[in-house]
C-alpha cells in the first residue's frame, strides 16, 4: 500500500511540473482561489478526525466565501473583454456549460456509490431515494426547495448560478469606474440582502444573506488598482483575516460580510506574484479546483474510516488526479463549447478554470 501511494504522489507532482497551457492570468486571484479550496478540504478532515466540529464548518464556509468573491470578481473580469451585444445570453451560456456538466457527473457518482457526506458521517441513502432531490441536485436548485445537498459541498453552487443572472447587470453599473460611488453600492447591497433575507422564502434566504460576498467581488472590480503592497504578504494576510474570522463570531452575518469586503478592498493593493514554482502550483490548483472541491470529500469518506490519517495520504493524490482528469475530459471541452455555441471567441483558459 505505501508503495502504491508512494507512485501516486509521485505521478501528482510529475503532473503539477508540466507546463500549463494557459492564458496568463491573476497569479494572486490564483492564490486567492488555490487558498479558498484548500481551506475547504482541510475542514473537512479536521471535521471527521475532532471534536471541534463548530470550528471546522466555519473555516470551510470561510474557504467558500473566498470563492464568492473570487468568483465574482473573476467573471466581472471575464466580462470586460467579452463584446457588449448580447452580453447576458452569452455569459450564461458559457457558465451553464461551465458549471452544470461536472456538478451533474458528481451528483450521479455520489448516488450511486451511496457516499456518505462528512457532516456528522452519516449516509445520503435516505435522500438519495428521493427522484425529486436528485433533480433539484442536477439541476442545482436544491436550496428553493430547502432539499439536502448531493454532495453536501453542492450546496454553494445553486447560489452561484442565481448570481449569475445579475452580475452581468452589475458590470454594467460599474465597468465606468470614474462615474461610481462605491461606498453607496455596498450600502444598497447590504440594504438588499437585510430586506430580502427578511421578506424571502426560507429556500432565497441564503442567497440574499451572502449576496454581499459576491458584492465584494464586484467592488475589487472597480476599485483602482494601486498595487503597492508586496505580493507576498497576500496570502499571509488572508490567513490572517481567515483567523480573525475564526475567533470573532464567523456565525453572525455582519461578520462574514466584513471579511468578504476586507478580501475585495485589499486585492487591487497587491502587487502580482512573479511567475515561479509558487505561481505555477497556485496555478495549477486553481485551475482544477472545482474538481477537488466536488470529489475530494468522497475519498475521505471513502479511505479515513479504513485507514485513518494514512488515508488523507492516498485521498489527496486521487483527488487531484481525478480533479485532473475532469478537467481534461469533461470541464476543458465543455466549456469550449459553450464558448463556441455562445458565439464568442475561442479563448484559451486561464488558469483560474473561469472563462
Amino acid at each position: 500500500m505505501l508503495g502504491k501511494t508512494t507512485q501516486a504522489l509521485k505521478l501528482v507532482f510529475s503532473i503539477a511540473r508540466l507546463p500549463l497551457q494557459v492564458e496568463r492570468s491573476s497569479n494572486n486571484l490564483n492564490v486567492l482561489r488555490s487558498i479558498a479550496v484548500t481551506i475547504v478540504f482541510v475542514s473537512h478532515i479536521i471535521q471527521y478526525f475532532t471534536a471541534v466540529q463548530k470550528f471546522a464548518v466555519q473555516l470551510g464556509y470561510a474557504g467558500v466565501l473566498l470563492f464568492f468573491v473570487h468568483t465574482s470578481l473573476v467573471l466581472l473580469m471575464s466580462l470586460e473583454r467579452q463584446p457588449p451585444e448580447q452580453l447576458w445570453r452569452r455569459f450564461m451560456v458559457r457558465r451553464i456549460f461551465r458549471i452544470y456538466p461536472l456538478a451533474m457527473i458528481a451528483v450521479i457518482v455520489y448516488v450511486l456509490f451511496n457516499i456518505p457526506t462528512i457532516s456528522g458521517r452519516e449516509t445520503l441513502a435516505a435522500v438519495q431515494r428521493s427522484l425529486a432531490v436528485i433533480s433539484a441536485n442536477l439541476s442545482l436548485t436544491q436550496n428553493l426547495f430547502s432539499f439536502d445537498s448531493i454532495p453536501g459541498v453542492l450546496w454553494s453552487l445553486p447560489y452561484e448560478i442565481q448570481m449569475y443572472l445579475f452580475l452581468p447587470a452589475a458590470f454594467l453599473l460599474v465597468k465606468d469606474r470614474k462615474t461610481i460611488d462605491l461606498v453607496a453600492i455596498w450600502t444598497l447591497s447590504v440594504a438588499v440582502s437585510l430586506v430580502g433575507a427578511l421578506l424571502s422564502p426560507t429556500g432565497v434566504r441564503g442567497l440574499f444573506q451572502v449576496f454581499p460576498c459576491f458584492m465584494a467581488g464586484v467592488i475589487s472590480f472597480a476599485l483602482p488598482k494601486s498595487r503597492t503592497i508586496a505580493p507576498w504578504i497576500f496570502p499571509l494576510l488572508l490567513v490572517a483575516l481567515i483567523a480573525i474570522f475564526q475567533f470573532s463570531g464567523s456565525a453572525m452575518i455582519f461578520v462574514q460580510w466584513a471579511l468578504c469586503l476586507a478580501v475585495g478592498l485589499l486585492i487591487p493593493k497587491f502587487r502580482e506574484l512573479k511567475d515561479g514554482r509558487i505561481a505555477q502550483t497556485a496555478a495549477f490548483i486553481a485551475k482544477h479546483s472545482f474538481g477537488i472541491y466536488l470529489f475530494h470529500e468522497a475519498f475521505l469518506v471513502t479511505l479515513l474510516p479504513r485507514f485513518g490519517a494514512f488515508g488523507v495520504i492516498i485521498a489527496v493524490p486521487l483527488t487531484v488526479l481525478t480533479a485532473y482528469f475532469a478537467f481534461k475530459f469533461v470541464e476543458s471541452p465543455l466549456i469550449q463549447a459553450g464558448k463556441n455555441l455562445s458565439g464568442g471567441k475561442a479563448l484559451r483558459l486561464s488558469p483560474t478554470g473561469e472563462s
